[in-house]
C-alpha cells in the first residue's frame, strides 16, 4: 500500500492586537477511499486523553499531557486559577498541545525552528524593552519569553521559550492575561 500524502490547509486564527487574520500553513492527516483507513488503524484506535476537571488537574497532569513543556514555578498559580466551568480551561488545553505537538515535532526533525500549528509571534520590541516578558526560572535566572501564542477567548497569552539543552523542548513562562494592560 502506497505512502499517504498530507493535506496542506491554511488555518486562520485572529491577532486580538491587530484585529487581522492569521493564515499559518498546517498539513491534516489525508484519509481517502483509494487507501482505506488502514494507515490510520493505529491513529483512530488511540483513545482521546483524559478530560482535564480544572486547572489544579492540570498542573498535576502537566508532565503526562505535555512531555515536550517545562513551566516555571510562577505558572502554577495561573494554571491551577483555571476553574472547570471556564472556557478558558479548554482553551488552555488546546493551545498547550498545539505548542506541544510543534515542539514534539522539532525535537525530532532536526530543523532550526518548530513549525507550528497555532499562531505564535515575537513580543514587540517595545514590551520587551520594558521588561514585560522577562521571567525567573527557579533558579532565578531572569529570561525573556518572547514568544507567543494567543489564549482565547479573552486577552490571554501563552509565553514561551525554546531550549535545545540538554535536549529540544520549551518553557512556558506565563499563562494568562496580557501582562501590562491593566
Amino acid at each position: 500500500m502506497g505512502a499517504t500524502m498530507p493535506v496542506r490547509l491554511i488555518r486562520y486564527e485572529l491577532d486580538r492586537e491587530t484585529g487581522e487574520l492569521a493564515g499559518l500553513a498546517v498539513e491534516a492527516r489525508n484519509l481517502t477511499a483509494t487507501i482505506g483507513a488502514t494507515p490510520f488503524e493505529e491513529f483512530l484506535r488511540r483513545p482521546p486523553p483524559p478530560a482535564v476537571v480544572d486547572g489544579v488537574d492540570l498542573w498535576a497532569r502537566r508532565s503526562d499531557l505535555f512531555p515536550n513543556l517545562q513551566f516555571l514555578p510562577r505558572v502554577r498559580g495561573q494554571v491551577e486559577s483555571l476553574m472547570a466551568s471556564d472556557r478558558i480551561l479548554a482553551a488552555a488545553v488546546r493551545r498547550l498541545g498545539d505548542i506541544d505537538a510543534s515542539v514534539g515535532a522539532w525535537a525530532n526533525d532536526g530543523t532550526a525552528a518548530p513549525q507550528w500549528t497555532c499562531y505564535m509571534r515575537p513580543e514587540s520590541e517595545r514590551r520587551i524593552n520594558k521588561g514585560l516578558v522577562d521571567f525567573a526560572d527557579a533558579g532565578g535566572v531572569t529570561e525573556t519569553y518572547s514568544d507567543h501564542a494567543d489564549l482565547g477567548p479573552a486577552e490571554g497569552r501563552f509565553h514561551i521559550l525554546l531550549k535545545s539543552e540538554p535536549s529540544r523542548h520549551a518553557v512556558v513562562g506565563n499563562v494568562g492575561r496580557k501582562i501590562g494592560i491593566g
